[in-house]
């Protein structure tokens, strides 16, 4: 990791307007115990001018050019995912990267493990039931009897593993290096992609973005998949959509359901909307009460790691990440 800038004691931290639900009241805190000196920025062009000053530290989702001046130290993102930052030129900088990644990872397994659940015991249709006045019992699958490929074993896709092992599932997992995987029957790399698609009934995608990850399932995955599930709460870029709307429209898939799409918010012209057997919920997987201090504990381990106080708990490396 490259040489930080001098950070200040306490650090001066930029929060960028656009944040979660609780991350305001998670750093306010933190200001008035005196662990950070904040600037509550109100704009993009508020931000970009708060961070002249020598030692800033950006909290943000958002990435613009102005905000690469000299004044800034280290960045906090309020999310897993990198795209959106140079990285190598904050490399070049000397400006280290941290995400959120463990954040709610247990509640995005929760999240992922809920749409399976919709679609495999036909929640959907149920709703449009109720919806028509009519009473229609509906046959659905049992998890039990399902063997699920969760991509990318990460933070939130171990924890996906074993909240499926606690439904009986067999659970098969890619990663970039196989081992073993605690409450993963099988872990494979992302050679043999398509024979996890061939052994799975439903995939669960919890991969990070960026170019080693973007297409990975295409038309030719989908289609080994055959009339099984995908649950997408990754990033949107993993997943052909156009592939993804053909195999929905024809049949072949039984449903899908997405957290993330590519390109965020959803064009009010995507044709998303409206396939069939289509779920999407708006990037709202790792959404709880509870996020603003879980993700407050990650930010207070890297205030003091830049202070000399500890090790850093998620640095992004300039390299794509270990899926």
């Amino acid at each position: 990791m490259a040489d930080l800038h001098p950070v200040t004691d306490p650090p001066r931290v930029v929060l960028h307007p656009d944040r979660p639900p609780g991350v305001q009241d998670a750093v306010l805190d933190l200001a008035a115990r005196g662990v950070v000196d904040l600037v509550d920025a109100t704009s993009d062009a508020d931000t970009a001018a708060a961070l002249q000053v020598s030692g800033s530290v950006l909290v943000s989702y958002r990435w613009r050019p102005e905000f690469l001046t000299d004044g800034l130290s280290w960045i906090q993102t309020l999310g897993v995912g990198v795209d959106q930052f140079p990285r190598r030129e904050l490399a070049g900088r000397g400006v280290t990267l941290c995400n959120a990644q463990g954040v709610m990872a247990g509640c995005v397994a929760e999240h992922a493990i809920a749409l399976l659940l919709s679609m495999t015991r036909r929640l959907l249709d149920s709703r449009d039931d109720q919806r028509a006045h009519t009473w229609t019992p509906r046959t659905g699958a049992e998890l039990s009897q399902l063997t699920l490929g969760v991509v990318g074993l990460g933070a939130i896709g171990r924890q996906v593993a074993v909240r499926a092992g606690a439904f009986g599932m067999t659970v098969l997992g890619l990663r970039r290096t196989p081992g073993p995987v605690a409450g993963v029957d099988e872990v494979m790399g992302p050679d043999r992609i398509d024979e996890l698609c061939d052994r799975s009934n439903a995939l669960v995608i919890c991969l990070p973005g960026g170019d080693a990850t973007r297409g990975l399932l295409g038309g030719e995955q989908l289609r080994r998949l055959g009339d099984g599930w995908l649950v997408n709460v990754g990033r949107g870029g993993t997943v052909d959509e156009t592939a993804l709307v053909d195999a929905l429209h024809r049949g072949s898939l039984r449903g899908a359901a997405l957290d993330v799409v590519d390109g965020e918010p959803l064009s009010a012209r995507s044709p998303l909307w409206d396939t069939p057997r289509l779920l999407l919920t708006g990037h709202s997987a790792a959404l709880s009460p509870r996020w603003g201090a879980d993700w407050a504990t990650l930010f207070t381990r890297n205030i003091a790691a830049a202070t000399g106080g500890g090790p850093w708990a998620s640095v992004v490396p300039w390299e794509p990440p270990e899926t």
